[in-house]
């Protein structure tokens, strides 16, 4: 059941959708949006982890966007 969540949000939003045409074309980006670049931080660098939990704790959004970069840009933002 807890893997139908994000289908159900993906089908909601599409509903939604329908009312807001101009909307369409970023929810089909988003209903197969990948992400390209995946964080990974070693368990033993124990200050990069604390820092991205800084981040966390900072803005949700603004931390998903700087997730997002490519590895070399990441860490210095």
């Amino acid at each position: 059941s807890l893997s139908l969540i994000p289908i159900m949000l993906k089908i909601s939003s599409l509903y939604q959708s329908i009312f807001h045409p101009s909307e369409i074309s970023a929810l089909i980006q988003f209903i197969f949006y990948k992400p390209k670049n995946i964080l990974e931080i070693k368990p033993e660098n124990k200050q990069k982890i604390r820092c991205y939990e800084f981040l966390d704790q900072t803005s949700r959004s603004f931390a998903a966007v700087i997730k997002q970069l490519d590895d070399a840009v990441r860490d210095a933002v």
